[in-house]
């Protein structure tokens, strides 16, 4: 426990490398909260101290936007726990900026998150609505099911995390969470990695509905059609033709996808330069017109470039038209995040490289669709209806764009 601030021994815990801290004292039975840092990363603006919790406001160097992170002890009172967090939302209604909140929550979301131990209801809906009012991301967590464990191994829960804000999740996309091996303590280390370097080979390509109403689609695709190796096995010129139009159709959205950024760009500075000029005198009747044309065009520039995001998400937009980038970009993360595989137990240990991940997946359904006869049954196709011999060869004449 952290019961006197002063005698910390820091110096143990972080190293002799330059560090900064501040701490919350121990009271009674209740342990401490204690934030370590490095000056050369974290630039600490604000402090703000409580019973139960203690939130640093500061700058992540070379970024712009506040960053808050709070840690948290929570008390076994459910009416205390409801305090606490209505004075972490006021705290974030005042700052702003991103937000990471971490800690013993001592709260669990559901009853799935408890196993042989008391679920408190109350607690669990003023827990999630902490979360809901706070806009937090409770990430899927790798290593370990529950974090904490009593002694005699029998009553679990998973009451410690770590989440954070859309706004932290679109710096850092690949962030992860993962609770590590105990130990000695009850509790297990939760560790936040961001920025983490995850490849998993190339991305599957993708063709997109919007692609087939532009300008050039069908032209590069039947270019790269005709242009494609013939006179081969019929197999081999089909992958051989199918490859060909993938390459061209990348390069042909590369170029569509810089054309239109740059019509983007031309339009919002003729509009800027317009507005620009109102404020200096009456706009001419050509001026007022031209400025309308081209709001209209880039709004619907805005709307064809935000196709495919709409397509991503797997969502219908509310209004026909109604342009809102930021809502769509976020459920592909959110739904990016939900499915993503940071890592599987093996062997006992927390496995996240992701060529033995793909291993260990292609493994588990290989054995799941294992079957043990490979002895079939024979059909000699007695009794069942045959294909014309025009039917069987219009199933294997060449492949053409009719």
């Amino acid at each position: 426990m952290v019961e006197n601030v002063k005698s910390l021994p820091t110096d143990r815990l972080w190293g002799r490398t330059v560090y900064e801290h501040e701490a919350v004292p121990a009271v009674g039975k209740s342990g401490g909260l204690l934030c370590i840092w490095d000056p050369g990363v974290f630039n600490k603006v604000e402090a703000m101290y409580g019973r139960y919790m203690l939130a640093i406001r500061g700058k992540i160097m070379g970024g712009q936007e506040d960053l808050t992170i709070v840690n948290v002890y929570g008390p076994q009172s459910p009416s205390l726990k409801k305090e606490l967090w209505d004075q972490v939302v006021e705290l974030k209604q005042r700052w702003g900026g991103m937000w990471v909140v971490l800690g013993d929550f001592n709260a669990v979301r559901s009853a799935e998150e408890r196993l042989n131990s008391e679920f408190c209801t109350t607690t669990a809906r003023d827990f999630n609505q902490f979360i809901n009012n706070m806009e937090l991301i409770d990430p899927k967590m790798g290593g370990h099911k529950y974090t904490f464990m009593d002694s005699k191994g029998e009553k679990l829960s998973k009451i410690d995390t770590i989440m954070y804000c859309r706004k932290f999740l679109d710096c850092w996309p690949t962030t992860r969470v993962t609770a590590l091996p105990r130990n000695k303590p009850d509790h297990a280390p939760v560790m936040l990695e961001v920025g983490c370097k995850v490849d998993f080979g190339p991305i599957p390509f993708k063709c997109f509905h919007s692609w087939f109403e532009r300008e050039g689609f069908e032209s590069t695709m039947r270019l790269a059609y005709a242009l494609a190796p013939i006179g081969l096995q019929p197999d081999r010129a089909l992958l051989l033709k199918l490859q060909a139009i993938k390459k061209a159709l990348k390069l042909w959205w590369q170029e569509e996808k810089e054309k239109e950024k740059k019509e983007e760009m031309e339009l919002k500075d003729k509009i800027e330069n317009v507005e620009s000029i109102a404020e200096q005198r009456p706009l001419t009747l050509i001026e007022k017109e031209n400025r309308i044309i081209w709001k209209k065009e880039l709004l619907e520039l805005e709307f064809r470039m935000n196709k495919d995001v709409q397509q991503k998400a797997k969502i219908k937009w509310a209004i026909e038209g109604d342009e809102n980038t930021k809502f769509f970009h976020g459920m592909v993360k959110a739904r990016m995040e939900k499915n993503r595989i940071s890592g599987l137990i093996r062997e006992g240990g927390w496995c996240s490289n992701p060529g033995q991940l793909k291993e260990m997946v292609k493994n588990h359904f290989s054995q799941r669709f294992y079957e043990s006869k490979q002895n079939r049954p024979t059909i000699d196709g007695r009794g069942f209806s045959k294909l014309s011999e025009e039917q069987m060869e219009s199933l294997v004449c060449p492949v053409t764009m009719q």
